[in-house]
């Protein structure tokens, strides 16, 4: 379930960060062949893999458990063949040119989740009688397939409602504008109070995504809700989970608030439990709300999208302070694609890093905790114990096999028996948990701190400048630049730097050079119309080359550029309405531009 997760957010990662350039790398039909013939590829090592394991189990030397396995492999070598449809092929030049694909959020995440299905249904088709349930019992072929994408979309839908929902509010703001949820951090701010909204209200939703119906009054039913109204603990339905038609030994509990609060059970798991031990699997999820597990994921989500918009520009300086690294990034920027693809690599490890490691320790150790608490709750191990030893046993003889967000079903059993023995162990494990969280969010705080200390910081400039000399000089010693280009490279660093003086001499002898480079005569135009220094203050000159720019390159930072010439030279109307024509053109820090024309808007009036 979890997996599936961080599965979508790679695919998400390496669909959005790839920004196709203006003409495709194929034409149509070369693309289309290429896309099949490395779909038909994917379907032969996936055709031959089952293959392998089905005669593994025939031979004795295997069980059908290891289909968990083979459905990893494949499922990771499908994300390196998707970089390869996305960054190679260029597919996604020719999803763009659908309408609004490149500004809806939701639209990329549809796109990258067909991606990932159109690999995984190949891997669902070949592996579906491999996949065990209850009783030996094997889905068809097509069954197992619908069971998938019905699970996944229940799973994925809370991504899916809340990035439709930040789309809907980008295209109100379009109309009412609001300068802060224009930003970077707005975007940010907006997202996670979804997400948040979502996480209370949202339940209802998910159960209805999943199809799941009330549980049907009769024994079960009143056995679990005279067990909770012992306990005091609310709920507003108990529902039966039909995924996979009901045949997963699994149980949940989703929901923060009473009130849209839901207890969900498969049909599997009450037909091979007893009473006792379903009270056992809901003591269990009752340990869930009662400990604050809801809550501490949601944070753990949230951290993540913190972490990584406070500290994705200092990791990726600090990357290519690496000489080796920095020289692959280097040789990769001559190609677009390349480069996006190799920018995204340390995002995607980060990522799964970050739920892999980080995020299934504390699942883990929630989930020994919420058993602890059945423990006290039913006041002894054995009806929860069984419960597990059942679910181990017609799972496929997993008892023994741990995942990244689980200990294994002997390891819980195990600490549930030490536990019973010895209550210490209980008031251990939860120090344990506490002090973990504090640790997490100490260590959350201070890099949080740091990564807003460092954005515009002089350390920040300095690395950015040493990186960008070492390419200066990269570049210069195997005489890519020639004399102008390097100048202007130059200058402009030194321009971006704050050092007036060299920053004049470096693009005045670009323009010299190159007197019809756009990018020379816009960035000498800035300096001249935005200089502190009155030698270097020349307004009617700047104007000057800031349209001659414009005529070579009409692009939103060139326009910018003419728009402050025609304010400093005292005509912010025209400013105003340059400025409009370069929102137009959506620029990517849209927020920029907004508060320009507010600058001139508020000098007009």
């Amino acid at each position: 379930m979890y997996s599936q997760f961080i599965y979508f957010l790679v695919a998400l990662t390496l669909y959005s960060l790839q920004h196709p350039e203006k003409s495709p790398p194929y034409s149509g039909f070369v693309t289309l062949i290429l896309c099949m013939t490395l779909l038909l590829g994917f379907t032969l090592v996936a055709a031959y893999s089952f293959s392998v394991l089905g005669k593994r189990i025939k031979l004795g030397i295997a069980s059908v458990r290891e289909y968990q396995g083979v459905e990893f492999r494949l499922t990771t070598l499908a994300l390196g063949f998707m970089g390869i449809h996305i960054y190679v092929i260029g597919i996604k030049y020719y999803i763009d040119l659908i309408p609004f694909a490149e500004d809806l959020i939701t639209f990329s995440g549809v796109m990258a989740l067909l991606l990932l299905w159109l690999h995984q249904v190949i891997i669902w088709f070949f592996g579906y009688k491999y996949q065990q349930f209850p009783g030996d019992t094997v889905l068809g072929r097509t069954a197992f397939i619908k069971a998938n994408i019905n699970f996944n979309l229940g799973i994925l839908a809370p991504w899916f409602i809340i990035s439709f929902a930040v789309d809907l509010v980008q295209l109100i703001l379009k109309a009412v504008q609001i300068p802060f949820l224009s930003t970077d951090m707005g975007n940010l701010v907006l997202i996670l109070t979804l997400l948040v909204v979502f996480a209370c209200f949202g339940p209802v939703l998910i159960i209805r995504f999943w199809k799941c119906r009330p549980l049907p009054p009769g024994f079960y039913r009143e056995n679990i809700v005279n067990f909770c109204r012992r306990h005091n603990f609310q709920f507003k339905e108990i529902c039966l989970w039909p995924i996979f038609f009901g045949r997963v030994l699994t149980a949940g509990v989703i929901g923060f608030l009473p009130r849209w609060r839901y207890l969900l059970i498969t049909e599997a798991l009450l037909n091979v439990l007893t009473p006792e031990e379903i009270r056992g699997v809901v003591a269990h999820e009752m340990g869930h709300v009662r400990r604050y597990h809801l809550p501490l994921y949601l944070f753990l989500l949230i951290a993540y999208a913190v972490l990584m918009y406070t500290l994705w520009d200092a990791v990726f300086l600090l990357f290519l302070q690496i000489r080796p690294l920095a020289e692959l990034i280097m040789e990769a920027s001559r190609n677009p694609d390349v480069i996006a693809l190799v920018t995204s690599l340390p995002l995607i490890v980060l990522l799964i890093f970050y739920f892999r490691y980080i995020f299934g320790y504390f699942m883990r150790n929630c989930e020994r905790q919420a058993d602890l608490y059945a423990l006290k709750a039913l006041g002894k191990a054995e009806p929860l114990v069984s419960a597990l030893e059942k679910i181990g046993i017609l799972s496929g003889n997993t008892r023994d096999i741990p995942s990244w967000h689980h200990f294994s079903i002997k390891e819980r059993v195990e600490y549930l028996v030490k536990s019973e023995a010895d209550p210490s162990y209980i008031e251990r494990h939860d120090k344990k948990l506490y002090l973990s969280f504090i640790l997490f969010f100490l260590t959350f705080s201070i890099l949080c701190w740091g990564g807003i200390e460092f954005k515009g910081s002089s350390l920040e400039k300095q690395l950015r400048a040493r990186v960008e000399l070492h390419w200066l000089q990269s570049e210069r010693a195997k005489t890519a630049l020639n004399e102008a280009q390097f100048s202007l490279a130059v200058g402009s660093l030194m321009l971006q730097q704050g050092k007036i003086d060299l920053a004049y001499e470096f693009l005045k002898k670009a323009v010299e050079l190159d007197p019809a480079n756009p990018d020379a005569l816009n960035n000498l135009a800035w300096l001249y119309v935005t200089s502190k220094d009155r030698r270097f203050f020349r307004p009617k000159l700047g104007l000057e080359l800031a349209r001659k720019a414009v005529l070579l390159k009409e692009a939103p930072y060139t326009l910018d550029t003419l728009a402050e010439a025609y304010f400093v030279n005292g005509n912010a109307r025209k400013a105003i309405e340059i400025t409009k024509r370069a929102i137009a053109l959506k620029p990517e820090n849209r927020s920029y531009y907004l508060k320009q024309l507010k600058k001139f808007s508020n000098a007009s009036t």
